[in-house]
C-alpha cells in the first residue's frame, strides 16, 4: 500500500509528464483526447467533450481568402495565402501531433500546423478523396488511396513508412482500433491490417460496392459498414466472419439517377457520404439512408408529436431515413422518430444529399443523440413559411428510462429558432457536438448553440424546448453591400457587435466570424442561393478549437476558452444540472491525474 508521501511524489512525476508534453519536451500529442479520426473516434460519435462556452476568437485560416483586398478570392495557387483549390466532399481534417491532416484529392496530402494554419508538410504524390486517420501510438497517419493502396505516413513530414495492397480503389475513411487499421474498398471488401506491419490480419467480402466506412463497437468487438445493395454488414474483429447481415428498408438502390454536383451521378437510395454511427452504451448502430427530393417534400406537414410521426413512417416505411439497428442481431431496435432531409443537389427530383448524422454523447449515466427533425409544431407556432421548413433541432433518447414519458427513439425539442438560423428540411448539413454546444454546417454558415438547460421538464414542445444560447456564426461569405451594414472587414474576421449579410443572399448575421467578405466562396463564381449538392462543409473539435471546413475546402480555426488545455475533460454534468463553466487560460494545464492517457 503506497504511503502519503509515495502518492505526492506519482503526482508530482506525472505533471512534470505533463508539463513536458505542454512544452513540447517529448514527442506525444498534444492532447490526451484527440479527434484522430472521422467523426472523432472509430464509434464515429461525432462529439468531443470541450466545453466551449467561453469567449471565441478568430486564430487562422488555410486555403480560405486573401488579404488584398482583405476577404477576396484571389486564388493564388498557394492554400496558404488563399483559396486554391476545392477539397473532396468526403475529406475532413483530423488532427494530432500538433497538426491538422487533409487528403486534397488530386493535390496530394496536406498536414497543417495548428498553432499556426501554415503547410507543414505536402506529399503530392497520393491522390486520396477521403478522411484519413492519425494514430498516436505509432505517430502515423494512415490513408486511402484512389490506387487501391493503404498508406502509412510519417506525421514529421509525410514520408511513406508502409502500404497495404487491397483489391480494389479505396474511397472510404480508414479507421484505426488498437493494433489495427480498418478500410472498405470500393468492391466491398473490409480489410483488417495490423498497423505496425502493415500486413493483412483478415478479409471480409462484402459482394457489393462500399458505402461507408466502417464503424467500431469496443464492447462486442464488432465492426459495421454498408454496401451499395443497401445491406448493412456486422463483422467480428476476432476472425472477420460474419455476425450479422441486414437490409433494412424496403426500398431498393435503383439506377444511378442524379448529379451529386460532386462529378458522379448517384443511385436513388442509398448510404453514400455517411458512417454508422454506434451508440455503445445501448447496444446500437445507426445507419442513414439517403432520400429522394421528392420523398422529402412528400408530406405538406410532418405530424406533431412522437408517436405521430413513428406512425406515419410504419405506414410509409419507404419514407425511413434513419434506422437503429441492434449490434447483437441486426434487429431493429427502435424506429427513430425522424422525417427525412438533406441539402438540394443540381438535379431536385432524385436528388438531394443523405441529410445529418447523429451525434452520440454521454451525459452522466445516460446516453442520447442529437439529430435535425421534423415536427409541424414549428408551424403551427407560425415559424414556417412553406412545409420544407418544419425541421427542428432534437436530442433523442435511446431507451424509455432516460427521461418521464419519453421512450426509445423519441426526440425533445432544442431551441435553434432564430429567424437567422434557417432549419428546412432540404437545408439540413452535418451536426457537430462539443460538451453543451451543437454546431450545424449548413451551405452558408456554421451555426452554434449552447445548451444552457437541459432538464426533464425542457423540451416536450416547440414552445418549451432546451434552453439555449447562441453562439458566433461563422459565415462563408459576409457583405457589406447593402447600405444598411456599416461593418468593414477586419483582420480578426469578426463582425462584433453588428449586422452583415451573407453575399448575394438576403440572410443576416450578428456577431458573426465571416471567411470571405464581398466574394462567392470559391467554387462559385456566381449566382445566390444554390443546390450545391455533396461539399466537405462539417466542423472538428480538437484541443478546444473549432477547426470549421467550407463548401470548397477553407479551414476556419477559431479559438474558445478551452483551446490549448492539455487534459482529460471531466464526465459530462447529469441531465438538467448545469455548473457554471470554468475555462482554462489559453496555453494553460487542467490536470486530472489519475486518468492521465495519451490517445
Amino acid at each position: 500500500m503506497t504511503t502519503l508521501r509515495e502518492r505526492l511524489i506519482i503526482r508530482l512525476l506525472l505533471l512534470a509528464v505533463a508539463v513536458l508534453v505542454v512544452n513540447g519536451g517529448i514527442s506525444a500529442d498534444p492532447t490526451p483526447y484527440g479527434w484522430h479520426q472521422e467523426a472523432g473516434d472509430a464509434q464515429h460519435t461525432g462529439y468531443a467533450p470541450y466545453d466551449l462556452s467561453g469567449p471565441w476568437h478568430y486564430r487562422w485560416q488555410w486555403n480560405g481568402s486573401c488579404n488584398s483586398p482583405l476577404g477576396s478570392d484571389c486564388r493564388p495557387g498557394n492554400p496558404e495565402q488563399g483559396w486554391s483549390f476545392e477539397i473532396p466532399p468526403r475529406s475532413h481534417p483530423v488532427a494530432g501531433d500538433g497538426c491538422l491532416y487533409l487528403p486534397a484529392g488530386e493535390h496530394g496530402v496536406y498536414a497543417i500546423r495548428e498553432a499556426d494554419g501554415k503547410t507543414a508538410w505536402h506529399n503530392s504524390g497520393i491522390t486520396s478523396n477521403v478522411t484519413g486517420a492519425f494514430d498516436p501510438e505509432t505517430r502515423s497517419f494512415f490513408v486511402a488511396g484512389m490506387d487501391d493502396r493503404l498508406y502509412k505516413l510519417s506525421p514529421s513530414d509525410g514520408s511513406i513508412q508502409g502500404t497495404f495492397q487491397a483489391d480494389a480503389a479505396l474511397d472510404l475513411a480508414p479507421i484505426i482500433v488498437g493494433g489495427r487499421v480498418y478500410v472498405v474498398s470500393d468492391r466491398g471488401t473490409l480489410y483488417a491490417v495490423d498497423k505496425h506491419s502493415m500486413a493483412q490480419v483478415w478479409a471480409y467480402a462484402g459482394n457489393s460496392r462500399g458505402q461507408t466506412p466502417a464503424a467500431y463497437s469496443a464492447r462486442r468487438d464488432v465492426l459495421v459498414f454498408a454496401t451499395e445493395d443497401l445491406y448493412v454488414h456486422c463483422v467480428s474483429n476476432a476472425d472477420g466472419h460474419q455476425v450479422w447481415r441486414r437490409k433494412p428498408t424496403p426500398n431498393e438502390p435503383g439506377e444511378p439517377s442524379y448529379d451529386g454536383g460532386d462529378g458522379r451521378r448517384y443511385r436513388k437510395y442509398n448510404y453514400e457520404h455517411g458512417w454508422p454511427v454506434i451508440a455503445e452504451e445501448h447496444g446500437i448502430v445507426f445507419v442513414r439512408l439517403h432520400q429522394p427530393n421528392q420523398d422529402i417534400l412528400s408530406a405538406s406537414i410532418w405530424p406533431r408529436t412522437n408517436d405521430d410521426i413513428r406512425r406515419h413512417l410504419e405506414a410509409n416505411p419507404h419514407l425511413q431515413t434513419l434506422f437503429a439497428l441492434r449490434l447483437d442481431d441486426g434487429g431493429t431496435a427502435f424506429i427513430p422518430a425522424v422525417g427525412p432531409g438533406g441539402i438540394d443537389t443540381p438535379e431536385l427530383h432524385n436528388g438531394s444529399t443523405l441529410g445529418p448524422l447523429p451525434v452520440v454523447r454521454r451525459v452522466g449515466s445516460a446516453e442520447v443523440a442529437y439529430m435535425i427533425w421534423r415536427n409541424g409544431q414549428k408551424c403551427d407556432a407560425g415559424d414556417c413559411s412553406d412545409s420544407r421548413w418544419d425541421a427542428v433541432m432534437g436530442e433523442m433518447v435511446l431507451d424509455d428510462n432516460t427521461f418521464p414519458g419519453y421512450r426509445a427513439g423519441d426526440l425533445r425539442f432544442i431551441d435553434f429558432q432564430s429567424d437567422r438560423d434557417f432549419l428546412i428540411s432540404d437545408e439540413m448539413g452535418h451536426l457537430t457536438v462539443s460538451g453543451d454546444t451543437i454546431m450545424h454546417a449548413h451551405w452558408l454558415a456554421l451555426y452554434s448553440y449552447h445548451m444552457t438547460d437541459r432538464s426533464a421538464s425542457r423540451g416536450g414542445s416547440y414552445t418549451d424546448p432546451i434552453r439555449t444560447e447562441q453562439r458566433p456564426s461563422i459565415v462563408n461569405r459576409g457583405s457589406s453591400e447593402p447600405e444598411w451594414v456599416t461593418y468593414s472587414p477586419t483582420e480578426d474576421h469578426y463582425a462584433r457587435g453588428t449586422f452583415i449579410q451573407a453575399h448575394r443572399e438576403g440572410r443576416t448575421f450578428q456577431d458573426a466570424f465571416w471567411v470571405f467578405f464581398n466574394a462567392l466562396d470559391p467554387p462559385y463564381a456566381g449566382g445566390t442561393t444554390y443546390g450545391d449538392g455533396y461539399k466537405g462543409r462539417y466542423a472538428i473539435v480538437h484541443d478546444g478549437t473549432i477547426y470549421y471546413q467550407t463548401n470548397g475546402g477553407s479551414i476556419f480555426a477559431v479559438g474558445t476558452g478551452s483551446s490549448g488545455s492539455v487534459h482529460i475533460p471531466p464526465e459530462d454534468d447529469q441531465p438538467g444540472t448545469h455548473p457554471a463553466p470554468t475555462n482554462p487560460p489559453v496555453g494553460h494545464l487542467l490536470l486530472h491525474l489519475p486518468t492521465l492517457r495519451r490517445g
